[in-house]
Parts: structure tokens; sequence; C-alpha cells
């Protein structure tokens, strides 16, 4: 055999390795991005609240909407306010929204930022999630 006909073999052996790496490469990422691209929840979670502060008899309400964009229903267990935990029961049903409102019993200053954070649970596959808004008192 050849020196010229044992190079085009190992030319040919060589392209054929390089098709087969690119191929299984492509394929690789193709399949990722189906996967996640099914696998995923069909939506996300949006919260949006406020806290309203009555400076002539003192009291504040927290006023929360809750949006699940989702295609399994969640469950709210706790809203903090800073170190104030919210005991709550609040479940969502998937692609629907619940408004709130709670007398809040700790002391709010005006002009004070609060860290607020929703904590629950998806309950069809028993994911845990927290929401966390930065939050200032309105005054009403």
């Amino acid at each position: 055999m050849s020196k010229s006909a044992v190079n085009n073999s190992l030319i040919a052996i060589f392209s054929v390795l390089v098709v087969i790496i690119i191929t299984i490469f492509f394929g690789q990422t193709l399949y990722t991005y189906i996967y996640s691209f099914f696998n995923q929840q069909s939506g996300n979670i949006y919260v949006e609240a406020q806290i309203l502060y009555n400076p002539s008899n003192g009291q504040a309400y927290l006023v929360y909407t809750i949006d699940n964009n989702m295609n399994s229903a969640i469950n709210i267990s706790a809203i903090y306010i800073n170190d104030y935990r919210l005991n709550v029961s609040i479940v969502v049903q998937p692609y629907s929204q619940y408004q709130g409102t709670m007398l809040l019993t700790i002391n709010v200053q005006p002009g004070a930022y609060y860290i607020v954070i929703f904590q629950g649970l998806e309950i069809s596959t028993h994911k845990a999630f927290s929401i966390a808004l930065n939050v200032q008192p309105t005054i009403v």
C-alpha cells in the first residue's frame, strides 16, 4: 500500500469521526433544548404587594395579588415581612389570580423599606419556592 493511499484512508476516517462528533454534539444540544421546552412549566408565579399605612390610627395593611400562570396549583404557606412571619394557607389554582388583604400587627415606619417574602409549594411536584419583594409603605 502506498503512502498516499494510507494518508487518504486516514483522512477519510478522521473526516467520518469529525462528522459523527459534530452530529452527536448538535443532537445533544437539540435534545436538551426540546426536553427543557416540554419539561418546563407553562408559566410563572407573579406576586405584587403593597403595605398601606394609615398614620391617623397607626394601622398597616398588606395588600397583595398572586398570579399563578403555571399548569399546577400552588399553596402559599407563609408570608414574611422582614423577620415577622404570617402563617397562611392560600391555594391558587392554575392560571388564576388571588387577591388578599391582611391587617399587620407590626410597627410600620413610613419611608422604610420592608422585605416581603411569599413562601410556598407547587402542589403537584412538591417543589418549594419563595418570591421576595422590596416594599415601601404607602401612606393612605
